[in-house]
């Protein structure tokens, strides 16, 4: 059984929603990012986190 404690953060791609979702993943929380339009992920913020995490793209 997995006891790692998930978090769904909307917005994560600026913002509150990025400060948090950093701060989720440094405490090692499994997270669920939802980000309206990719291409506007910031870009410093995917390359520092995709050294963190494994990205999944849902349509």
């Amino acid at each position: 059984m997995n006891t790692t404690p998930a978090v769904l953060i909307t917005g994560a791609s600026s913002g509150i929603g990025a400060t948090y979702a950093e701060r989720f993943a440094r405490r090692g929380h499994d997270l669920v990012l939802v980000v309206h339009d990719w291409k506007h992920w910031q870009p410093n913020f995917a390359k520092k986190m995709a050294l963190m995490w494994t990205f999944y793209r849902l349509i």
